[in-house]
């Protein structure tokens, strides 16, 4: 229980960081704290479901690409009542929004980011995070309701 409530603090004081860089325009932290945020809830998503591993075969977590490939992937997530909430398109979106932030990190160094593109980047990602937050909230009740159902 107290790790829940020291997880609820520490997200809420990321949501609250997150906000603060928007309006400050310190759109790298913004970045950095979104893709953190989906990190989180697309494992969230995988751990409600109930049946999927988090790590990878040599036994390292997931990381978004490969969490979205399972979300995309697996059965569970294909039922009619999980798919209205995390639709392909939103999955989609987010895959586009990782790679663009991607290219960010690794040309850092070695150019300067266009200021508009970079708060572009930013605000997508914020839209992606509300989007997600959203879908994750649905889905994971509909998993927990289903998994206690059937006594799991």
């Amino acid at each position: 229980m107290e790790s829940n409530l020291l997880k609820q603090f520490t997200y809420a004081e990321r949501k609250v960081q997150l906000k603060k860089a928007m309006y400050s325009g310190f759109f790298f932290e913004a970045i950095f704290i979104e893709y953190a945020i989906m990190e989180d809830r697309t494992e969230s998503v995988l751990r409600h479901e109930g049946s999927i591993s988090l790590t990878n075969k040599q036994g390292f977590p997931l990381n978004l690409s490969q969490k979205i490939r399972k979300i995309r992937g697996c059965r569970s997530f294909a039922e009619e009542r999980v798919r209205k909430h995390l639709t392909l398109e939103l999955l989609d979106s987010l895959d586009e929004w990782r790679v663009k932030r991607n290219v960010l990190v690794h040309i850092l160094m070695k150019n300067q980011a266009d200021s508009a593109e970079l708060q572009e980047i930013a605000e997508s990602g914020k839209e992606l995070v509300r989007l997600l937050e959203n879908a994750v909230r649905q889905v994971n009740k509909y998993f927990d309701s289903r998994n206690q159902m059937r006594g799991e």
